[in-house]
């Protein structure tokens, strides 16, 4: 396929036409008949003038498009898909019509994508994703039935891509947008929050590597990880030089014997006629089950100060906890990167957070605990 994307596009542009427009392609063996009615179709819109232009535009968009890609790959370039997406004027606006596509171009250049949320006019934006891969030897090791049922169900809706797209509507909220911070005005500084981090650790609220073995096993392989991918300079940010998520997620997939899956979605309905959001959602970087213990990991490369991530991870575990819905399931979140990790229960996003942000608010009133209104889910 990449050698086809060499020759120019005006020769692709024909091609396809021809192809579409040929009645060989009726004589196909096992082609189902939804396939050949598309073809039809296409077939019909490319003998008329004004659709044949739009769809040779379309073709010539999307050839220089591959070609982009192709070159981001062989290269070692980075950008964003979203840049991507405007700059050749490509707009999906369904998840669902669009699924096929994407599964082609993950196959073909080892990457994934996916539809990030809707903008203000409508259109769903898409973007580059790391990839959601589900270990299924490591998953029929659960020794909990249960829980093996109830999460095998929510990975088999995240496989087929069975879940509502408006998870992604601009109203509702990432997860990941809850970042202990202050405003414009105070920045909330390290200095001011270095105390309760230690009192936490102090008080064992939050384990650091010293005391969790996974935790440990983590941070070495944030380093092996480095070690092995040291010679590929795509593995790596270019700030900074650390092992980008994609590649540590590789690295652990085919390593670890308690990994479940990577990039777990997760959502949850709000059902709150008082909030204007319909869903809360967020990607779990890694997904452990390891001591009867599920694992809610989060890869934080450039956070020095576990404390300021806490509301995205804790929120992670509270919402799959909600999807799970199994009594005295136990659920812990670990935050890590190359140098440190921090354990902590998910439960304490309603306690010791919210008991420390109040004393920070007597200091820094900007400090906003945003999340609150979610947490009546």
């Amino acid at each position: 396929m990449t050698k086809n994307f060499l020759v120019s596009n005006e020769f692709l542009i024909n091609h396809l036409i021809d192809f579409f427009n040929t009645t060989e392609l009726f004589k196909f063996h096992n082609t189902e008949i939804p396939n050949i009615l598309k073809f039809g179709r296409i077939s019909y819109l490319l003998k008329k003038n004004p659709s044949k232009k739009l769809l040779i535009n379309f073709f010539d968009n999307i050839i220089k498009f591959v070609r982009k890609i192709q070159f981001i790959n062989e290269s070692g370039y980075t950008t964003s898909y979203t840049k991507l997406a405007e700059e050749f004027n490509l707009i999906f606006y369904h998840h669902q019509q669009i699924k096929e596509i994407i599964d082609d171009l993950n196959n073909v250049f080892n990457i994934s994508l996916k539809v990030r949320r809707r903008n203000k006019y409508g259109e769903y934006k898409w973007t580059l994703n790391l990839i959601f891969k589900w270990n299924y030897k490591n998953f029929y090791r659960i020794n909990n039935n249960l829980l093996k049922r109830k999460l095998g169900e929510i990975l088999n809706i995240i496989e087929n891509g069975n879940y509502h797209d408006e998870i992604f509507e601009l109203r509702n909220p990432s997860c990941s947008q809850f970042y202990i911070r202050g405003d414009a005005s105070h920045h909330l500084m390290d200095s001011e929050i270095n105390h309760f981090n230690d009192q936490m650790i102090d008080r064992k609220i939050i384990l650091n590597d010293q005391f969790t073995e996974l935790g440990r096993n983590l941070v070495n392989y944030v380093n092996l990880a480095s070690v092995h991918y040291k010679d590929n300079k795509r593995a790596f940010s270019e700030k900074g030089n650390r092992i980008i998520h994609d590649y540590l997620q590789s690295y652990i997939r085919e390593r670890d014997t308690n990994i479940i899956v990577t990039e777990f979605l997760i959502w949850l309905p709000i059902n709150d006629s008082s909030i204007s959001a319909d869903y809360i959602y967020g990607h779990i970087d890694f997904l452990f089950y390891f001591n009867d213990t599920l694992y809610v990991c989060d890869y934080k490369p450039l956070d020095k100060n576990f404390f300021r991530s806490l509301p995205q991870v804790c929120l992670y575990g509270l919402i799959l906890e909600k999807m799970l819905n199994i009594p005295n399931l136990k659920i812990k979140c670990i935050t890590f990167n190359q140098e440190q990790s921090w354990e902590f229960s998910p439960s304490i996003l309603n306690t010791h957070v919210k008991e420390i942000i109040k004393k920070i608010q007597k200091i820094n009133p900007s400090v906003k605990m945003e999340w609150n209104q979610y947490l009546k889910f």
